[in-house]
């Protein structure tokens, strides 16, 4: 069984859109899980003129904290995590709400897990702009050293799968945790867990809402801050996790 995990937020200007390049992929026994932090749009109503029984809807309380820096990283990564909390597949993938994904994603990444368990997969991507036109045709990734990677934290949640045992190994997020993408990849990174797959796989879609769109300069002090907190919590939770088996959190399933 496959679950995308989708985190929404006022998303109804491409949402639709997203979705409709990835339900052809699923088969009827899968499921999208959309976490929704309060949007006031016309998300909801959208999603549910769709009438798509693999849709599973869930309200999220929307995060409330006062943090200075990555106010809105925090955010996304909590409503994710209450999408990931709640999925019941055995292979998951995430999903911006304002992205498209190319037509074969779904059967390149299960080709991969068909030889790779307990294991993160991201591939490379397509860039376009808030028109969907292309700005960068291929922009593949490194598999940086693990330092390397703690340094620049530049692997995307929108390019991401995984299986159910490396989930359980993510879950639940570290407190404060600031992105989900940046707590899985080096999690998978420093346990030589993290595969990249060259091949494009998805549009990412720049726009002047992005997440990645900063209107807060974060200092130097408060960027080696996050990363030594994030380095603590992956070694925390690998020394924790050693032993456990793979039965899924509790949850709906």
């Amino acid at each position: 069984m496959i679950s995308v995990c989708i985190a929404t937020y006022n998303g109804e200007k491409y949402l639709k859109k997203q979705l409709l390049s990835i339900l052809p992929q699923l088969g009827e026994g899968d499921e999208v899980v959309i976490s929704d932090d309060g949007s006031t749009d016309n998300t909801l109503p959208m999603l549910m003129s769709l009438g798509d029984r693999r849709i599973r809807l869930l309200k999220h309380q929307r995060l409330c904290n006062d943090a200075k820096y990555y106010k809105t990283n925090r955010t996304v990564a909590a409503n994710f995590e209450n999408a990931l909390r709640n999925c019941c597949g055995d292979y998951i993938f995430l999903s911006d709400q304002d992205d498209v994904w190319h037509p074969d994603k779904v059967r390149v990444m299960m080709e991969f897990f068909s030889t790779h368990t307990n294991a993160l997969c991201i591939s490379a991507r397509t860039e376009i702009d808030a028109a969907g036109e292309v700005t960068k045709p291929l922009v593949k990734l490194n598999n940086y050293p693990f330092l390397i990677g703690l340094i620049t934290l530049n692997y995307l949640g929108s390019s991401m799968a995984f299986d159910r045992a490396f989930l359980n190994q993510a879950l639940p997020f570290p407190k404060d945790t600031v992105t989900h993408d940046g707590w899985i990849s080096m999690l998978a990174k420093w346990q030589k867990r993290l595969f990249v797959i060259d091949e494009p796989l998805h549009l990412y879609r720049r726009h002047t809402k992005n997440v990645t769109n900063k209107t807060v300069r974060v200092p130097a002090w408060e960027k080696i801050a996050y990363r030594m907190n994030l380095l603590a919590s992956i070694m925390r939770r690998v020394s924790q996790k050693k032993g456990v088996n793979n039965k899924k959190i509790d949850n709906s399933c």
